[in-house]
């Protein structure tokens, strides 16, 4: 997403279960009604990236795309959700750190670069993304993106600041070409440090897929990457006629959840106040597809596809006037945080619960009045488990409590486990044809018997 205030509301385009665009009546009223505010679909996803890591489907195979990359098709799941291809590195992605290694670097401040340096360091201790650079992962399998390549400087940046412990480096190279991670950004001035993230993500995606030749920008957007198999994963929003109980599906794909937090202290609060079920229409206002009346309708927000590293913004700054406001109260967050209780209602039944543990490893901190002003700094668990203050050029040991207490802008969770659920149902059409191949096997056994009767 490009632009500093606020966050725009994106509705994806991937189609729930049902035939034709006549499905999707409920939620095409949403999106045309200026009336309604949507509240629950208030993340920010970069650009139109389609990202998904989730879950296995009971159809799987390994196909590879013209520049050679292998990726894995999958099919849909009972929701109608079409999950799109990954790459197939992904099963081999870790999530924890190989080993113990001293903290990395501190990173010079250029000038009002505070909100990268701090993205940066939170970025270079996730563990699935420090390892893919220590190991030169997308140098050996890409081929290097005319100008300027996101993610190649991302990877030597990371390298060099993990191998340099207790020194201060200068990431010239990234801050040099700000513009092109977004052409908002000016040298010298402060940023949104939330906005650098995922306009960072954008620019890494757009690496990743530069290799894919000549297609579309939808055919590039949902192609899979590191940023899909990292940070990448699914809402489902789910409406329900209150006549007739017809369900209606639609998904979105995110890097990050954007929560609430006025009038909210607890992370907990903030995940069930945007799952909640809530009423949006009080006048009849909406047709419903199925029984055809105008009728109430309820919508709920769940996740449907988990990610490997699990980002969330707390939406503290406001825009009612000129200069800004913000929220600066604290939202008590764990160290451990289960995922579960926000899942969609047959994803519950497929995930267990000890399979949605994450784990916190970085709190980003915004310290000042208003986003236009004050300084960005992070804490950090490195790999020797050990917690510390990076605020620009200082690194500092900290003690866990003291990470855990803060006023946080940002929170970065990693999965403690590996998604390894049971399969799901491919499709619709397949239990459909499963269960007339049931049918006919007893109407076989019926007849068998009949004649075994007449036969006596």
């Amino acid at each position: 997403m490009k632009g500093k205030k606020g966050n725009k509301k994106q509705w994806g385009k991937k189609k729930g279960r049902g035939k034709g665009a006549g499905n999707r009546l409920i939620d095409e009223q949403l999106r045309n009604s200026s009336s309604i505010w949507n509240k629950s679909i208030d993340f920010v996803p970069a650009r139109n990236l389609q990202l998904a890591t989730g879950y296995k489907s009971s159809k799987e195979s390994i196909q590879k795309t013209d520049s050679g990359v292998e990726v894995a098709v999958l099919g849909r799941d009972k929701d109608g959700f079409k999950r799109p291809k990954r790459l197939a590195m992904e099963k081999s992605l870790v999530l924890r750190w190989k080993k113990a290694m001293p903290v990395g670097a501190g990173l010079v401040n250029l000038g009002n670069t505070c909100f990268a340096n701090s993205v940066l360091q939170c970025l270079t201790y996730t563990p699935a993304l420090a390892s893919l650079c220590q190991a030169s992962y997308y140098h050996k399998n890409h081929n290097p993106r005319p100008g300027f390549d996101a993610m190649a400087q991302l990877e030597i940046h990371i390298s060099r600041a993990l191998s340099h412990s207790k020194k201060v480096i200068a990431p010239k190279s990234i801050m040099a070409k700000l513009r092109m991670v977004n052409k908002g950004f000016r040298p010298m001035q402060q940023q949104d440090a939330h906005e650098f993230f995922i306009c960072y993500l954008d620019a890494i995606h757009t690496a990743c897929t530069s290799n894919l030749g000549n297609c579309s920008y939808q055919e590039r957007s949902r192609a899979p990457s590191l940023v899909s198999a990292i940070f990448g994963g699914h809402l489902m929003s789910q409406t329900e006629c209150q006549t007739c109980h017809h369900k209606s599906n639609t998904f979105d794909a995110f890097v990050d959840i954007s929560l609430e937090i006025r009038g909210i202290n607890k992370l907990y609060d903030a995940l069930s106040h945007y799952t909640r079920r809530e009423k949006l229409s009080v006048n009849n206002s909406f047709k419903c597809e199925s029984c055809k009346n105008k009728v109430q309708i309820h919508k709920r927000i769940s996740i449907h596809s988990l990610p490997r590293v699990l980002c969330f913004q707390l939406k503290r700054f406001s825009f009612s006037h000129a200069f800004g406001s913000k929220l600066k109260h604290k939202v008590k967050y764990l160290p451990v945080l289960n995922m579960h209780a926000f899942l969609s209602a047959n994803l519950k039944q497929q995930v267990r619960k000890e399979d949605c543990v994450y784990d916190l490893y970085a709190v980003l901190v915004h310290s000042g009045f208003s986003l236009a002003c004050g300084h960005y700094f992070c804490y950090v668990k490195s790999a020797n488990n050990l917690w510390y203050l990076m605020n620009d050029s200082q690194v500092s040991f900290t003690k866990p409590h003291i990470a855990m207490d803060q006023s946080a802008y940002m929170l970065f969770y990693t999965r403690r486990h590996a998604p390894a659920p049971a399969a799901l149902p491919a499709s619709g059409q397949n239990e459909k044809e499963m269960k007339k191949k049931m049918e006919e096997i007893e109407k076989r056994k019926k007849m068998k018997e009949q004649q075994q009767q007449q036969q006596q």
